[in-house]
């Protein structure tokens, strides 16, 4: 599997970013399926038109994909997070008396690049804090978070008494919260 760049810079992103210059499709591919649907949210938080948004982020990635030997970033997820925010600035200024109401609430409610994460990123850390759990405790939350099963019914399946799954869910969630308080507004944003 091809690697993808983590949020700073490293040494897989060194890579992805070479062979992207010397032309390697299937990297650009795997980029544009990895970073689209996050990019497409981040331009609508300004753009306000998802439509709009995903044309922005596509023209993102063909001009990446026709100046690819010219990049400069160390990072292909800050240069692309760049793009469409300059891109969407370039279209906001010209769009006159609709424009001036999308600034205007654009410096209402920025968002910040760095606060900037890929849906697939933000999955692989959730993934990554339920993976930390007890053997039990995941296997409740899943169950009740994943399957939508009922704390009696998930008692009923596993032999024990509602109160200890209720216990389990709360212990899951707590540590959950505290793995991912740097990214619960994205996280509610995203889902």
């Amino acid at each position: 599997m091809i690697p993808l760049p983590n949020k700073d810079f490293d040494s897989d992103s060194y890579f992805l970013l070479e062979k992207l210059k010397e032309g390697d499709r299937k990297i650009f591919t795997r980029l544009f399926e990895y970073y689209y649907s996050s990019l497409v949210i981040y331009a609508d938080h300004y753009m306000h038109d998802e439509k709009a948004s995903e044309d922005i982020v596509q023209s993102v990635f063909v001009r990446m994909w026709e100046n690819r030997h010219e990049i400069k970033a160390a990072s292909i997820r800050f240069h692309l997070i760049s793009s469409v925010k300059n891109r969407c600035i370039d279209l906001i200024r010209k769009g006159g008396t609709q424009g001036k109401y999308i600034r205007r609430q654009m410096n209402q409610s920025e968002i910040q690049e760095s606060e900037f994460w890929a849906e697939s990123e933000l999955k692989e850390m959730i993934e990554t804090a339920i993976a930390k759990l007890p053997p039990r405790c995941r296997e409740i939350f899943l169950l009740s978070r994943f399957e939508g099963l009922k704390s009696k019914e998930i008692a009923q399946q596993l032999n024990l008494s509602p109160r200890t799954v209720e216990t389990q869910i709360a212990h899951a969630l707590r540590v959950l919260r505290d793995d991912l308080k740097d990214y619960l507004f994205l996280l509610y944003f995203l889902l």
